[in-house]
């Protein structure tokens, strides 16, 4: 056997020893998780040797770029049957599909939960994981690459040393403007006020950026003017953000997509204004300036989508707030996917378990807010008593906004499409709500196919 070929010969056979090692290791990992954690201590030896280099024995099946959004729900509410899809005007057919879609989803959720899965264990729980994406990022970030596929689950790019946004390409938002355009006609023809609420993209459209790379802001330009053609009531955050000279990257967390909750504390003021506007709402928008609260301040504990994805050794946690009003409230919150229905105080919102998972690419502190994703809440004022009643549909911004308008509301609903899955027209006829709030931060990748005929299926 010639050097050449010698030297071939036992590459090879390292690198295939390498493999096999890995191999081994995702298959002992795989079943102590599957079958060991539960029934051992956490600090048996024989889990602490399997998983030696893991801060916390963490049983999630999900990556870590996926944050602990929804803790473990415990009623099973059937929402179609509490809120049924119409049966006229060839809504049944409308019905069917969505049953459909509904059952394709589900599947799809399961394969792609065993997908993720057995990506989960060769990926995030692999040996060493942690360490190799922090080095790659590191060597990323010493050459100045900063380039991702615009098909990539969440593409992030630094628009600043210290500030992450993620990128969106060009869709086609005709689908979004018709679906909405539809609802509110339905909300208006029920007698209800209906107002589109457009808030920020974490990308500005001053960045450069913007318009080269990432085109949310084009896309909700886009939608906006759409919404304009058909006589949509909205309201543009984005504009409302400038204007009142605050800085937009500041407005946000660096290390998430999700805006801080001070601004969802100002994102609430805002809407309280237009409530005042368009339903005669006489709401004191004081009470949404934030010398009126007291602040809990969790100093580096939030390490967000965008930050765990591209790792601790490039960009650190955000800090992270708990605000509390200063003058006393009295709220009755309601989530029947978990069973709540508690009087008390405004620290009656917070879910600080969220808080227990130590390690920080897991833990989810933005989800304290409302007990996390939900599929339907509800706020009562208890200090209110005018009947006033309002439907909040929006995406995870609304954590941090809808607390803080309850205390100008008698009652706030909020649903989240993405777990409800009844007929939004049906909840609106039997809400008798004085206005419809729609409120989506970036909902341009859902404007075309199945997944959003799911997902904004309003009737």
């Amino acid at each position: 056997m010639g050097k050449e070929n010698r030297i071939t010969y036992i590459t090879v056979r390292i690198i295939v020893a390498i493999m096999v090692l890995f191999m081994l290791s995702i298959g002992a990992r795989m079943f102590a998780r599957e079958f060991l954690v539960g029934r051992l201590d956490s600090e048996n030896p024989i889990l602490e040797v399997i998983f030696f280099d893991s801060e916390t024995l963490n049983t999630s099946e999900e990556g870590s770029t996926e944050k602990r959004n929804r803790s473990e729900e415990t009623v099973d509410v059937d929402w179609v049957s509490i809120y049924p899809f119409e049966s006229s005007r060839n809504d049944h057919v409308v019905h069917e599909k969505v049953i459909e879609l509904s059952v394709v989803n589900n599947l799809n959720e399961k394969v792609y939960a065993a997908e993720n899965k057995v990506v989960a264990y060769a990926t995030h729980h692999l040996v060493g994981y942690k360490k190799f994406i922090e080095t790659v990022n590191v060597y990323k970030k010493l050459i100045g690459w900063d380039i991702n596929p615009p098909d990539e689950y969440n593409p992030v790019v630094f628009i600043e040393d210290d500030y992450l946004g993620r990128v969106y390409r060009i869709f086609d938002v005709t689908g979004i403007c018709e679906r909405i355009s539809a609802l509110k006609d339905f909300t208006e023809d029920s007698g209800t006020e209906f107002i589109f609420v457009q808030p920020p993209a974490k990308i500005c459209a001053e960045d450069d950026e913007s318009g080269v790379i990432d085109f949310s802001n084009s896309n909700m330009d886009d939608v906006l003017e759409g919404l304009e053609e058909n006589n949509v009531n909205y309201m543009d955050l984005r504009k409302e953000l400038h204007a009142d000279g605050k800085d937009h990257h500041d407005s946000f967390l660096a290390s998430d997509h999700h805006w801080k909750p001070e601004t969802g504390l100002w994102a609430a003021g805002k809407v309280a204004e237009k409530l005042n506007e368009c339903v005669d709402y006489n709401i004191d928008t004081e009470i949404f300036e934030e010398s009126h609260y007291d602040k809990e301040i969790y100093e580096d504990n939030f390490l967000g989508s965008q930050g765990t994805k591209v790792s601790m050794s490039v960009i650190g946690p955000d800090d992270i707030s708990y605000l509390y009003p200063k003058k006393e409230v009295n709220y009755t919150l309601e989530i029947p996917t978990i069973g709540i229905c508690e009087t008390g105080g405004f620290d009656i919102i917070y879910d600080f378990s969220y808080l227990e998972e130590q390690n920080i690419y897991e833990r989810n502190s933005y989800a304290v807010y409302m007990h996390g994703l939900r599929a339907m809440s509800t706020i009562k004022n208890n200090n209110i008593e005018d009947g006033s009643k309002i439907l909040v549909i929006s995406d995870s911004f609304n954590l941090t906004t809808a607390p803080f308008l309850a205390q100008g509301v008698g009652q706030v609903d909020s649903i989240l499409l993405d777990y409800f899955d009844g007929s939004v027209y049906t909840l609106i006829k039997k809400g008798a709500y004085d206005a419809v709030i729609m409120m989506y931060s970036e909902m341009s990748e859902f404007s075309t196919g199945d997944a959003f005929a799911l997902r904004f299926n309003f009737k």
